[in-house]
């Protein structure tokens, strides 16, 4: 709803026009991961490091245009980095390649770097949201860092097609938000690294918005090419 019509070519869609939010459902907090080689515990020290080795250090994604790639990018030009991209085949092929000190740091997201926070190979630094992660809550976000503007975080939502009544908007909002925010249900949800959102629906909303504006021009900005929409094998 946000990156695939800004990175992809022809996904036979717009969001903004064909689609209304139903019901916000998860937030999905990525965190800022670097290899134990670096003797670093704070996001200052790993940056200054960066910074006086310009091109030398290389950031692991699961892919060109994936989440973790654009936080990457978010990262080098909020901090004025220079840093090399280096592209996985996969979430687990990018953790894999970290622990292996193929790359110095990647941004992983939250169900995928849980099972791993021990690894004696890998540290956790930051969490790339505007807050601390409520799984994580020892773990500082970019912002208070030192890194504002370069807050990451995929969410989940539940949209239906422009035209469906407001009555039935309004079914639908009420019976999904009261079905996340049982207690199981949320306990179940952090269990897996997302937090479900508290958010209303119209802030909700808003927030799709704005990330759609920030998100946007990034893919352009860092020359990363496009791929192929709907009709792709």
């Amino acid at each position: 709803m946000v990156l695939t019509p800004n990175y992809a070519t022809d996904v036979g869609y717009d969001p903004t026009r064909q689609f209304e939010l139903a019901a916000p459902l998860v937030n999905m907090p990525f965190v800022l991961m670097i290899h134990t080689g670096l003797p670093f515990r704070t996001l200052d020290r790993l940056i200054s490091y960066i910074k006086v080795r310009p091109g030398e250090i290389n950031y692991g994604s699961s892919g060109d245009g994936s989440t973790g790639h654009l936080a990457g990018e978010l990262l080098r030009r909020a901090a004025g980095l220079d840093m090399v991209h280096v592209s996985y085949n996969g979430g687990l092929a990018v953790l894999n390649g970290l622990a292996k000190a193929q790359t110095a740091l990647m941004f992983a997201a939250l169900p995928l770097a849980l099972p791993y926070l021990s690894n004696e190979h890998l540290r956790a630094l930051a969490v790339a949201g505007p807050r601390r992660a409520e799984m994580l809550p020892h773990l500082p976000s970019l912002a208070e860092a030192g890194i504002p503007g370069a807050d990451v975080a995929a969410w989940f939502g539940i949209f239906v097609p422009n035209g469906v009544s407001p009555n039935t908007l309004r079914w639908l909002n009420e019976h999904i938000s009261a079905a996340v925010n049982e207690a199981a249900t949320r306990d179940a949800l952090m269990l897996l690294g997302l937090e479900p959102v508290r958010a209303s629906l119209s802030d909700f909303a808003s927030r799709i918005y704005a990330e759609g504006e920030r998100w946007g021009p990034l893919p352009k900005a860092a020359r990363i090419p496009g791929r192929a929409g709907r009709g792709s094998s």
